[in-house]
């Protein structure tokens, strides 16, 4: 057995000094997120369903998820520490629900509707328009 072992150390060290690749052991984190340099980005809040929402166009600086109706985004803050209040400018719906977002809180103002798996680099584009977004319903 150790002669074995041995010899299979030695085979894989011989192989590294050559160059040869090894196959990959799993890693015991499943959340590791493999990424390429476009926009193919294998991303985790695809997996995680909600509504992302983000402080600059292309899905850029402080970005917070949404599960569920919000009437008041000054009560929230991007991971970065911004109030989101009038700052969203692109979202994501990962969800499997349509959501609107609002220009106002309470569900009021201008409102643009946000499809289910659809991504909005550009929330100027939308009724809603840039840095206005201020409450999220799920309908």
């Amino acid at each position: 057995m150790r002669i074995r072992t041995i010899t299979t150390v030695g085979a894989i060290a011989t192989a590294l000094m050559l160059g040869a690749a090894l196959p990959a052991v799993a890693d015991a984190d499943q959340s590791a997120t493999p990424t390429t340099s476009d926009s193919t980005t294998v991303d985790r809040e695809a997996r995680a369903g909600g509504v992302w929402i983000y402080q600059a166009a292309n899905y850029k600086q402080g970005k917070k998820k949404f599960t569920r109706d919000d009437m008041k985004f000054s009560n929230n803050k991007y991971h970065n520490g911004k109030n989101l209040h009038d700052s969203a400018s692109s979202a994501k719906n990962t969800s499997r629900k349509k959501v609107r977002i609002y220009s106002d809180t309470f569900h009021q103002g201008r409102d643009s509707l946000l499809k289910p798996g659809k991504k909005y680099p550009h929330l100027r584009d939308l009724n809603v328009g840039n840095d206005a977004a201020d409450s999220i319903d799920f309908l």
